[in-house]
């Protein structure tokens, strides 16, 4: 879905233990790059490329992936993208998160939230699925994975596709992160904040949600940062775009 010129979010379908939902996944671009941020769950590499193209761009212009955490659902992709598209274009492609994030999203340290009843659910999870799907799963858990080239930390501006601004939200995981595209004035949640859709068809913002947050008092805490930020735009990786009165409502989250 575009939502302006250079600037598209793409809706990667899911289905996690027979629970189908959407996951949105965004791209930005300009004449010399373009950046991916997040990646989905195992196995959807291919489908992001695909999502890629079908906004008219090419995924062999990748030059960079931005990861906001080390869940599974948003690093799941990015070793199947990283080598497609490095094998297609014969560039590098960088792969960029918070210096608190990179052990996990390289593998060095188990995932923050993975607790042994956890690891156990996935293990269950794993034994319904296709040997290929399987193996994708596995693949997080061992060393073949791409390397962080570019830690980064909080209020870093980085220069391409209109200036991106990265904002450290912890709370999620210690290491979240916002990502603010400047020129569009739009923030990127990640895991950070979410919606819900009201009787009366009005969008409504919330915070993180409990269920899957580390720290919650820190995560809406964590939140006051993007208040100093004009945002028109809000993209929440599990719910989608939201523009509707958004400095109001984030006040209400945090009073």
């Amino acid at each position: 879905m575009k939502i302006s010129e250079g600037l598209a979010m793409l809706e990667l379908k899911s289905n996690v233990q027979n629970v189908e939902g959407i996951m949105y996944p965004v791209i930005v671009w300009d004449e010399n790059d373009l950046v991916l941020i997040d990646t989905g769950l195992p196995g959807q590499g291919s489908s992001i490329l695909d999502l890629i193209e079908k906004e008219g761009v090419s995924p062999e212009k990748l030059t960079k992936v931005i990861i906001t955490h080390h869940d599974m659902d948003h690093i799941g992709g990015l070793t199947e993208i990283v080598k497609k598209v490095e094998a297609s274009s014969g560039k590098r492609v960088e792969v960029l998160s918070h210096e608190i994030e990179k052990p996990y999203i390289q593998g060095d340290l188990m995932p923050l939230k993975f607790t042994r009843d956890k690891m156990e659910a996935l293990k269950k999870q794993m034994e319904g699925l296709s040997p290929e799907k399987r193996e994708q799963y596995q693949s997080l858990f061992s060393s073949n994975k791409p390397v962080v080239t570019e830690t980064l930390v909080d209020n870093q501006e980085l220069s391409y596709c209109g200036g991106i601004t990265i904002i450290h939200t912890p709370g999620h995981t210690k290491g979240h992160i916002c990502v603010y595209l400047n020129r569009y004035k739009t923030l990127l949640a990640g895991d950070g904040l979410n919606f819900q859709k009201l009787s009366d068809g009005e969008l409504k913002l919330i915070g993180p949600d409990p269920q899957f947050t580390h720290n919650m008092y820190e995560a809406v805490k964590s939140l006051k940062k993007i208040m100093d930020y004009d945002i028109q735009k809000i993209v929440c990786y599990h719910c989608g775009l939201i523009e509707n009165n958004l400095s109001e409502q984030i006040k209400q989250i945090l009073d």
